[in-house]
């Protein structure tokens, strides 16, 4: 079983060389591939890292895959993805680590469970929804209703790309490059990926180190902007819809994107709008009219369901 590890490389010369370190030390006696992706930064990064792969002497093929031009985190992912050989893909931030036994540990289940299209990790971070430590999650579903119901959680299982091992032909087949040009394009990778994810693996073990940089994206950022992404989520939502695909957009949106909140208010069925109105109807909770809504939601969703 082929292993490709995909890394984006931007301005990380202060990480790339404990991220590299973190690869190449990898206990797994395995076929593995490790691509690096240039992403055109304007730091030492790349000659870095031609010196670490320079001297490296061991069984994993490095190389480094050039962008004329920045292309973002998606568009350097996807250049990953393209050149990728292996049966299955993992993606490392270029900031981040990986510990010595991590793709040992997470092939161990390919061999358990064949064809799994995804083995997902446990993250070391001060972040709870990163760790599968006290989730309960069983080793292994092929259940998937519950698998798509828990993947658009959001915070059940982590819906980053990073730390799993993703089946490759799943992704090429079905198209699930990443959306370019975005932001928090994980949370649309994962919402997509729930609608083809039909058996998974869980290595409750840490397997990834998640540093909490204050210069990337999530430390810039005090109030998100998830409008683009919701927007797409609804453009792709599934026909006939799923209600946990609506849920997963509302537990996005909140109550501060009232364009986001008024295209689902006409969204296909009572039931979608039904959802959309508890939602609405939460901010409200605490007072009088919030009560007498929840009860009108309440019953009318009896109605509804018995119809």
């Amino acid at each position: 079983m082929k292993i490709s590890i995909i890394v984006p490389v931007y301005n990380v010369e202060q990480y790339i060389k404990e991220c590299f370190g973190s690869i190449s030390t990898q206990t797994y006696k395995g076929e593995m591939e490790c691509i690096f992706v240039d992403d055109c930064g304007q730091d030492n990064s790349v000659t870095m890292l031609n010196n670490l792969i320079k001297d490296y002497q061991g069984l994993i093929k490095f190389r480094i895959i050039h962008h004329d031009h920045n292309k973002g985190l998606s568009g350097a992912r996807n250049t990953g993805i393209l050149h990728a050989t292996g049966d299955y893909l993992y993606f490392i931030d270029s900031d981040d680590t990986i510990t010595p036994d991590c793709i040992e540990k997470l092939a161990g289940l390919l061999e358990q469970y064949p064809g799994v299209d995804i083995v997902q990790g446990s993250t070391k971070s001060s972040w709870k929804w990163l760790q599968l430590a006290g989730k309960r999650f069983p080793e292994f579903s092929n259940n998937f209703k519950w698998i798509r119901k828990t993947m658009l959680k959001r915070f059940a299982i982590p819906m980053t790309a990073w730390n799993k091992l993703v089946r490759k032909d799943m992704i090429i087949n079905n198209r699930l490059y990443f959306e370019e040009g975005l932001i928090y394009e994980d949370e649309l990778w994962n919402f997509m990926l729930a609608k083809y994810v039909h058996s998974i693996a869980f290595c409750s073990d840490i397997t990834y180190i998640y540093r909490e940089n204050p210069n990337g994206i999530t430390g810039k950022s005090k109030e998100r902007n998830y409008a683009p992404i919701l927007n797409l989520m609804i453009d792709r939502i599934s026909n006939p819809y799923m209600g946990s695909e609506i849920m997963c957009i509302l537990s996005i949106a909140g109550n501060r994107y009232e364009n986001i909140m008024r295209r689902l208010y006409h969204f296909r069925g009572i039931k979608a709008y039904l959802k959309v109105l508890h939602k609405i109807f939460c901010t409200t909770r605490y007072t009088p009219m919030g009560f007498l809504y929840r009860v009108f939601y309440r019953l009318l969703r009896i109605y509804i369901e018995k119809k």
